[in-house]
């Protein structure tokens, strides 16, 4: 999975805060959910009926491909929410852009998290 230092840091959307640098990045939903919770909304695990294995469920796979991307960009030791729900800031409500977190290109909301460079 990238991390932060490996990707070329957007001067844009760079910003220099006390001495640190942080970077806006947009993610999808099951990224923000594990940001915000520690994993991706509930699925239906086909491994529940105790005869498949957890690895043949694309749920279970895609929650640790999104846990596995979210601590690679730092986890909550350097990554925060940088949204409004109240105003909707940060928030775009369909795209077909990657999420910058896990890659994944599946269209679906965008939420702006803030990471500082490590």
């Amino acid at each position: 999975m990238p991390t932060l230092t490996d990707r070329t840091i957007d001067t844009d959307r760079a910003r220099e805060i006390a001495g640190h640098v942080y970077r806006d990045v947009m993610v999808c939903t099951d990224c923000y959910q594990v940001h915000h919770f520690g994993e991706p909304s509930p699925h239906e695990c086909s491994a529940i009926d105790g005869e498949t294995d957890p690895s043949e469920c694309d749920g279970c796979k895609r929650t640790l491909e999104c846990v596995a991307a979210y601590d690679a960009l730092g986890g909550d030791q350097y990554v925060t929410d940088n949204t409004n729900s109240e105003t909707g800031d940060g928030i775009e409500t369909f795209s077909w852009s990657a999420c910058h977190c896990c890659t994944s290109g599946l269209g679906g909301s965008r939420y702006r998290l803030q990471v500082e460079a490590h």
